[in-house]
């Protein structure tokens, strides 16, 4: 449920909804405790802004998560788990 949060009058991005729901329900949340989700989705965006830009920027062209972009985003997720977020 934190997940689907969102500041009032600042709708994020398709793009990026696409991006945390899928971290959520493919259990890249599982270990994040509720409290720190929504740190967990900033500091994710930010992320991929930073560092995969061309994942954020694939799935606002085709609108769609294709199989390379759902890889992309799956890599994204793990290297910013491994590399960038502390429990």
């Amino acid at each position: 449920m934190e997940l689907l949060k969102q500041p009032q009058y600042r709708p994020i991005p398709l793009e990026q909804e696409v991006m945390v729901i899928y971290a959520g329900t493919q259990g890249f949340l599982d270990d994040v405790p509720v409290g720190r989700t929504q740190e967990f989705q900033a500091a994710f965006l930010n992320y991929v802004d930073t560092s995969a830009a061309n994942l954020r920027s694939g799935l606002t062209e085709k609108k769609e998560l294709t199989p390379e972009l759902e890889g992309q985003l799956k890599s994204a997720l793990n290297d910013f788990k491994s590399k960038v977020w502390k429990k």
